[in-house]
């Protein structure tokens, strides 16, 4: 997520659909979209619109003059198609400074959509602080003076508390292990490692936080007022918050150490409760989706440990690993997801299932564990996620977008019908199987009773349809197991 300038924009894109844009107007936007998936849609991105303007004027008060034009993509997959800005796997939205419209696809989550909606129109009203005025164009010269832990940071502060558990999780590591990035750092996030890019924006909002309860959250309008006029940091910070960079980089660290020291206390690191069976290398690597083989004696993970992402399996008692797949070189899938439950084995051990990503259309890859081929599935719904055998292992569940909204569905192995499982606006994940194969258990999105979006966990009946929630505790319950 982040801002963009005009002459970043991307060429020579694989376009797959035809986009035939209609367009509604709102008080402040002009609302684009397209097909039905579209439609269904827009009653919510409308009211997400509305709520970011009301959230983002108060912390950046401003009058605009003109309508906001936004663009809905249904599907990530068809937000990588757009041909303003090139979009990557990890980005949930764009802003294009010099036509002040901004762009987001839908992953599935409502309360995702709403969050990176916020997200994106505050770098809308940013610039409408940094660029207004005649000579718009010269004035985005200056986009490389501006440093990332405030326009991002902004961005991310604006969201609230969408994103807390992530956020939190990032911060509290990152400050018992003296891990926190300098605020000099911060100004832009080219030069920091991939693990880093996300501790970044959080820690962006982090300071943002620590501004408005140390100077007050007036002052942060008065910041980027004050960077129209400026070129150089210190200026700015020292003529609205009487402090430079070394300074405030300074007592920021110390509030985040003392904070999180004091939040961290009884709790302990991971080797606490587990031996570490993945070794650390000259660069960090990305270790995801492990899943045990039926008979426990295999692990199947995802790492990128050599660049691109392939599978692995690990004998957990040896610690001996190989590589099963590389899966962008053998297979040509662009991205492998690793939502949920990314990898699953088949009850008998013989298969692995995945998620993958090929010219931007989802596929199921059912691998043989023995010959290491894969057949691509294709299920008929616009994205597929989190797959899981039945325990016959004649069916696989999984994690869907069509028509606009997430929802659980059958894939039958034999004659590859297709079966909508559930109905409804929310994002439905995670999906796991009973023993006996008569019940499914997910993590659906709904609002808690102050309005707020979370996920708690499902029990969805195979033979009568019925669903029922099973838990309503604060926060999210994801990825629910049932035991043996």
């Amino acid at each position: 997520m982040g801002p963009c300038s005009e002459w970043a924009c991307g060429q020579n894109k694989v376009i797959t659909k035809d986009f035939r844009w209609e367009k509604e107007t709102i008080p402040h936007f002009d609302v684009y979209f397209y097909g039905r998936a579209g439609r269904k849609l827009l009653p919510y991105v409308n009211e997400y619109l509305e709520d970011a303007f009301t959230t983002v004027q108060k912390i950046l008060p401003a009058s605009p003059k003109y309508n906001f034009p936004f663009f809905l993509y249904n599907t990530h997959n068809d937000f990588e198609q757009c041909n303003i800005v090139d979009i990557g796997e990890g980005t949930g939205g764009v802003t294009e400074a010099f036509k002040n419209r901004f762009l987001v696809g839908h992953v599935g989550s409502q309360r995702y959509l709403k969050y990176v909606i916020t997200h994106e129109f505050t770098h809308e009203m940013e610039f409408d602080y940094l660029f207004s005025g005649f000579w718009r164009s010269a004035r985005l010269l200056k986009m490389v003076v501006y440093p990332n832990w405030l326009l991002e940071g902004l961005a991310e502060y604006s969201g609230g508390d969408a994103d807390a558990t992530v956020r939190e999780m990032y911060l509290r590591d990152a400050s018992i292990s003296k891990g926190l990035l300098p605020v000099e750092q911060l100004y832009n996030f080219n030069h920091v490692m991939p693990h880093q890019v996300t501790l970044g924006y959080k820690e962006s909002e982090a300071l943002i936080r620590y501004i408005a309860e140390e100077y007050g959250p007036d002052k942060l309008p008065l910041l980027l007022e004050s960077f129209q006029q400026h070129y150089e940091e210190n200026s700015v910070l020292i003529s609205v918050l009487g402090t430079n960079s070394a300074m405030l980089n300074k007592k920021f660290q110390e509030y985040m150490e003392d904070k999180y020291r004091e939040l961290s206390k009884g709790l302990s690191e991971p080797a606490a409760y587990g031996c570490l069976l993945t070794s650390h290398g000259p660069y960090p690597r990305f270790y995801e989706s492990a899943v045990f083989s039926p008979d426990g004696r295999t692990i199947a993970y995802i790492s990128d440990a050599r660049g691109g992402r392939e599978i692995y399996l690990l004998d957990p008692v040896s610690g001996r690993y190989s590589q099963f797949l590389d899966i962008t070189r053998e297979m040509s899938v662009e991205f492998v997801h690793t939502e949920g439950t990314g990898l699953a084995f088949s009850p008998d051990g013989n298969y692995l299932v995945f998620s993958g990503e090929r010219e931007q259309q989802d596929y199921l890859y059912l691998c043989n564990l023995s010959t290491k081929r894969c057949e691509a599935l294709f299920t008929g719904t616009e994205t597929a996620e989190s797959p899981v055998f039945s325990p016959d292992g004649n069916t696989l569940y999984f994690s869907g977008i069509q028509e606009g909204f997430s929802d659980i569905y059958s894939f039958d192995l034999k004659n590859k019908n297709l079966t909508r499982l559930t109905t409804g606006p929310m994002d439905e994940t995670d999906v796991s199987c009973s023993p006996d194969g008569k019940i499914l258990f997910f993590a659906a999105e709904r609002k808690n009773p102050i309005g707020q979006i979370e996920y708690d966990l499902c029990r969805l009946d195979l033979e009568t349809g019925e669903k029922t929630y099973l838990t309503s505790l604060p926060g999210d319950e994801r990825y629910p197991c049932p035991s043996p």
